[in-house]
């Protein structure tokens, strides 16, 4: 067979190309291991074990507010304090130390109001570590005497030695000892020092209302006997027997009709009696 040279080609010869190589991807093997999922019983003791851990965190931040010091009272105001201290008032109040979250705010404002100088008091947190304590004191109306003793007393007639000093100017009622069969000197004492309250009332709506600027008088004096009621002292004019607070509006209307009458008849009068009703008696 003749020899062929590198570059010769026999004639009718075809060169073919050499195969190219195929890469196939093998299909994926089955791990023969399954995925095995804990066993419930230790999946309840791991909930449990986080609940735990929770229940405790919880616990300790609530110990941490309601017991240790981050919302105690550390810083008392009072506010509103005339007669009565404000040390007293925020030593009656006993808050210093006490946590804010367990104040009882109405316990703390009965504990103040039981001063014998305070009205009503009104407790407010300020957070962190504060309260407020506004006080409104007892108010001096006007005085009550029996004989040589002379007693404060407020607009509802209860007598109050420790208050706020009445204004200038203000009215005192003179208590008269009852007299007569029966009447010791010591039970018309004690008689006459227990204020009655409706009459403190009764002059309070007098000077309040206006009744003796509309009547044009002015009152030089006010009396109080248990058998008769108030009496009232006018300057330049008769005294006023008024009784009580009943048929009050009548009173007053009574009272003008008899001053016109008085002035225009030129009569003399030393007391008007308005306790009777239509039946007006001038003494």
């Amino acid at each position: 067979m003749p020899r062929l040279w590198p570059r010769e080609r026999r004639l009718g010869t075809v060169r073919r190309a050499p195969p190219r190589p195929r890469f196939e991807l093998a299909p994926a093997r089955r791990s023969s291991a399954r995925l095995q999922l804990p066993h419930p019983r230790l999946k309840r003791v791991a909930i449990g074990l986080a609940l735990t851990v929770a229940l405790a965190a919880a616990g300790y931040g609530a110990w941490w507010v309601l017991l240790g010091d981050a919302l105690r009272i550390h810083d008392v105001r009072v506010a509103g304090t005339q007669v009565a201290g404000p040390a007293a008032v925020a030593a009656a109040a006993a808050v210093g130390g006490r946590s804010l979250l367990t104040l009882d705010g109405g316990a703390v404002a009965a504990r103040i109001s039981a001063l014998p100088e305070v009205r009503s008091t009104e407790v407010q947190r300020r957070w962190p570590h504060g309260v407020t304590i506004t006080v409104t004191e007892h108010q001096g109306w006007g005085y009550w005497q029996a004989g040589s003793v002379r007693r404060v007393i407020d607009a509802d007639g209860q007598p109050r030695e420790r208050a706020r000093p009445p204004a200038a100017g203000a009215p005192t009622i003179i208590a008269i000892a009852p007299t007569g069969p029966g009447a010791t000197t010591t039970t018309a004492a004690d008689t006459a020092a227990a204020p009655d309250a409706d009459t403190v009332r009764l002059v309070e709506r007098l000077l309040a209302g206006g009744a003796f600027e509309r009547l044009h008088v002015t009152p030089a004096g006010f009396e109080f006997r248990r058998d008769r009621g108030l009496t009232m002292l006018v300057q330049g004019g008769p005294s006023v027997l008024f009784g009580d607070g009943q048929d009050y509006d009548f009173k007053l209307a009574a009272w003008g009709t008899l001053l016109e009458q008085i002035a225009g008849r030129r009569i003399e009068a030393q007391e008007l009696d308005l306790r009777f009703g239509p039946q007006l008696v001038l003494r």
